[in-house]
């Protein structure tokens, strides 16, 4: 049977219920989406001290607090070789690249990888970082492996599977994607490297994450957390390490 529900004078059908369902359960993290959908033109942010072109349609620090948590307490040791997964705009790479080897940085979007690789060119790391387009682990070959894996996951559950390019910045159907992260983890972790991902308690499902860590036979510890400020209220960030058992 189909369910239907009456939204301001139309009827909702299967999955446009799940999709209004979605953005009333999580009315802020719309509110900042739609004000980062509003910028048409390339622009500049800083980062650390440091400038970022971002395109439209990709992933923002200018909205979105994450970004700066992450590059300011993720370690990158001298001479590993990293991998982002959803890199957006590039930024955590190039951080990563004046440490690391070796950077690998991936994403669905194919804005978001134009972006990724002109940020690299202007810092001048096309030797040292390569941006390829795909989901998750699928770009690399069989044999890559990385020292450490990052993913600002898209941490934000939801049923529907019928979303937009730019929600799944924000929304991972069902989990499917962030499952694969975890259970793929070890074709493509060293023996002692590790997984890093970044979360929001408050916004996700830890429960379900955790499963999937243990049903991957990985283990997990909390690394950082930070709340952070939003257009009208505070949310957790957290960090997260996953190695092999």
């Amino acid at each position: 049977m189909v369910i239907e529900q009456l939204v301001g004078g139309i009827f909702l059908r299967g999955t446009r219920k799940l999709e209004y369902k979605m953005e009333k359960e999580n009315k802020e993290t719309f509110e900042r989406l739609r004000a980062m959908e509003k910028e048409k033109e390339k622009y500049e942010i800083e980062i650390k001290n440091e400038r970022f072109i971002i395109f439209p349609g990709v992933f923002s620090p200018k909205y979105f607090k994450s970004t700066e948590f992450q590059v300011g307490n993720i370690k990158v040791n001298k001479g590993e070789e990293v991998l982002e997964i959803g890199c957006g705009a590039g930024i955590f790479s190039i951080f990563a690249a004046k440490n690391a080897s070796r950077v690998v940085a991936t994403d669905i979007n194919p804005s978001a990888v134009k972006n990724a690789s002109e940020n690299v060119s202007n810092y001048g790391l096309n030797h040292k970082v390569k941006v390829l387009m795909g989901d998750v682990y699928g770009p690399l070959s069989k044999d890559d492996k990385f020292d450490l894996i990052f993913w600002n996951i898209p941490f934000c559950y939801t049923e529907s599977e019928n979303i937009r390019l730019v929600e799944k910045l924000l929304f991972d159907p069902k989990y499917a994607s962030i499952k694969r992260f975890f259970v793929e983890a070890n074709k493509h972790l060293k023996k002692d490297g590790r997984l890093i991902f970044e979360f929001s308690s408050d916004l996700g499902k830890i429960d379900k994450i955790k499963k999937f860590i243990k049903e991957s036979n990985l283990k997990h510890k909390l690394i950082k957390s930070k709340k952070v400020a939003r257009f009208s209220d505070i949310i957790s960030l957290e960090l997260y390490e996953v190695r092999l058992k």
